[in-house]
């Protein structure tokens, strides 16, 4: 709605939403978590990776520059916080990736 005169100044049309994708030894293990709401204004990845413990639960999320196209820290800290909130199968401990796209509606 921006630029419209009769738009909504709190619509919502260009937010951004991070759905995760998952990659590495974690691919083939399901996982389901959070997207996050960000706040930058560009579309993107943001690429954080992630260790699971057997029991699936996501132990230690950590930012890495690899597939990373957005430089919002706010973005990034909010992925990596989405990220801790994610659950795997069970399995062995394993590290993997969630890539995080950012879509600007």
């Amino acid at each position: 709605n921006q630029g419209q005169t009769d738009g909504d100044p709190n619509g919502t049309a260009l937010d951004g939403l991070g759905k995760g994708k998952v990659g590495g030894n974690l691919r083939g293990r399901g996982g389901d978590g959070p997207s996050f709401k960000a706040v930058s204004q560009r579309n993107g990845r943001i690429t954080i990776k992630v260790c699971a413990n057997a029991q699936g639960k996501v132990i230690s999320a950590k930012q890495t520059l690899a597939n990373t196209t957005i430089t919002s820290q706010t973005d990034i800290e909010r992925a990596r916080k989405a990220a801790l909130k994610w659950k795997f199968k069970a399995g062995e401990e394993a590290c993997g990736t969630l890539t995080f796209n950012i879509i600007v509606k």
